[in-house]
């Protein structure tokens, strides 16, 4: 019983960290590709 509650936390709590990371990624790929895109406008 205990040790399945840990390992239920544990599990939980690294799905959210890599669902988290996920998240920061994309926002971080996102911005990357905004400023070179919008570098790109000003160059033509």
């Amino acid at each position: 019983m205990y040790f399945n509650e840990l390992r239920y936390n544990f599990e939980s709590k690294s799905q959210l960290t890599f669902y988290l990371m996920k998240k920061k990624l994309l926002m971080y790929f996102n911005e990357l590709r905004y400023n070179f895109e919008s570098k790109s406008q000003h160059h033509c």
